[in-house]
């Protein structure tokens, strides 16, 4: 057998890949992980009671901004280091911008509040139960997000485990918004970025275990 021959007899066996496979999986896996996380904080946390005020209550629309604005940039990186040759890039970029953001807000807090005000907003009683639920409601997302890394090629296994959690993190921190009541900048920066990192670290984590490649 030529080895013209023996190439279009293997090539005939082959059957098409399909495109669109996992970006389904995606939408299916981080849609219903997202639902995951909506109905616990409907039912276990409960929404917060002033919700429908939100289209006149700048500081709630800022706190969405900021976590949605986050959960944009976690699903760029998340896209991007799910390729051979990903990159953060515009994700980072997104990231530093949002962060830095809410870090002005927060020093604008610091300028002119008074140290009592100062004290209410940062160390508010839900502090460490903030960083804490947003770190639980992640991990249903950054389950779904290492299952569908691992279908993909990613070379850099703790760089794509981070992108996973700052994905999850972020659309924790965004459902979460929705019970908390707290809606200072100081708070936001210090316990919303801090639980966000901390999902983030536990995605790198994971990443660097999961993600490997194994020969």
């Amino acid at each position: 057998m030529q080895n013209e021959d023996l190439i279009e007899q293997l090539s005939a066996a082959v059957r098409p890949v399909d495109a669109q496979r996992w970006p389904r999986r995606v939408l299916i896996g981080l849609g219903l992980s997202s639902a995951i996380i909506g109905l616990a904080v409907v039912f276990g946390l409960s929404l917060r009671p002033d919700l429908s005020a939100w289209t006149v209550n700048p500081a709630m629309q800022m706190k969405s901004a900021y976590t949605l604005g986050l959960s944009l940039a976690g699903t760029l990186g998340f896209l991007a280091l799910s390729q051979p040759l990903g990159r953060y890039g515009v994700s980072l970029i997104l990231t530093a911008l949002f962060v830095v953001f809410a870090g002005c807000l927060a020093l604008n807090e610091l300028v002119y509040f008074t140290p009592e005000a100062i004290k209410r907003a940062w160390m508010a009683p839900s502090w460490a139960f903030c960083m804490g639920t947003i770190w639980a409601l992640s991990l249903p997302v950054l389950t779904a997000a290492i299952w569908l890394m691992r279908q993909r090629a990613p070379v850099h296994p703790l760089q794509a485990g981070l992108a996973c959690g700052l994905l999850a993190g972020a659309l924790a921190a965004s459902a979460y918004s929705l019970h908390c009541t707290e809606d200072s900048a100081l708070f936001l920066f210090s316990w919303y970025t801090l639980g966000l990192g901390i999902s983030g670290l536990t995605g790198a984590i994971a990443g660097h275990f999961a993600l490997r490649w194994r020969f």
